[in-house]
């Protein structure tokens, strides 16, 4: 789990710094992520290592953390599927509520860093038990429907979403945020936000050399029986 105690050096630290480095060594169980109780992806696709960010909305950490998920998705292998899921432990929290709600609507690109900032810096949203009503009137400032919105987040369907999210945190034992998660399975670790993507590229560095490896012998050709 990211323990973040940083120093103002390392917050100044340029981002492109932060971004898809060459493992230098190899991901270490209980160093550089820890194995989840119960694996499973959060949305299964084919052929791709998920890499799935808890995070929230009202999180500091989440907020400083975001342009650098930003730069490091900027060189997101092909191989590589990048997800967001909000803190979920409360299954009627409105501002993760916000979030899937967004994510239907296809407005993401357009709201999903704006609310850091509008809730971080420049208060547009209250950081605090901010109700529906006041995210609906937001998303309408960002240019979307207020109303349809507002039946989104109250919606059936979000509250299935987050009922699913809140399950996907308890199999993974998930504490604090912003945490993130390789392939369903490992929980990556980390003191710094530089460490913590570092041991994030060594993560998915061995899932893709044990796939590689796993699909390897399963396509070996068994060997021929001797003759009797």
């Amino acid at each position: 789990m990211l323990r973040f105690a940083l120093s103002l050096a390392f917050l100044i630290l340029p981002l492109s710094a932060c971004g898809q480095t060459a493992p230098s060594a190899q991901a270490q169980a209980g160093e550089t992520y820890e194995l989840a109780p119960k694996p499973g992806t959060w949305l299964p696709e084919k052929g791709k290592i998920e890499v799935v960010e808890y995070f929230s909305y009202t999180c500091g950490h989440c907020a400083q953390f975001q342009p650098m998920v930003d730069a490091w998705k900027k060189n997101l292998p092909k191989d590589v599927v990048f997800r967001y899921l909000p803190n979920a432990y409360d299954v009627e929290f409105p501002y993760s509520r916000a979030y899937f709600a967004a994510e239907a609507a296809g407005a993401l690109p357009k709201v999903h860093n704006d609310l850091f900032v509008a809730i971080h810096e420049d208060g547009r949203v209250p950081r605090n038990n901010a109700t529906i009503d006041e995210l609906a009137a937001y998303f309408a400032q960002r240019g979307l429907d207020r109303e349809k919105m507002s039946a989104a987040m109250r919606s059936v369907a979000v509250t299935e979403q987050m009922k699913r999210a809140k399950q996907f945190v308890i199999d993974k034992r998930l504490g604090g945020t912003p945490t993130l998660v390789v392939a369903g399975k490992y929980v990556i670790k980390g003191e710094t936000y530089r460490e913590y993507l570092e041991n994030l590229d060594k993560a998915i560095a061995m899932e893709r050399a044990n796939r590689a490896a796993a699909a390897k012998a399963g396509t070996a050709k068994p060997a021929a029986k001797p003759a009797p």
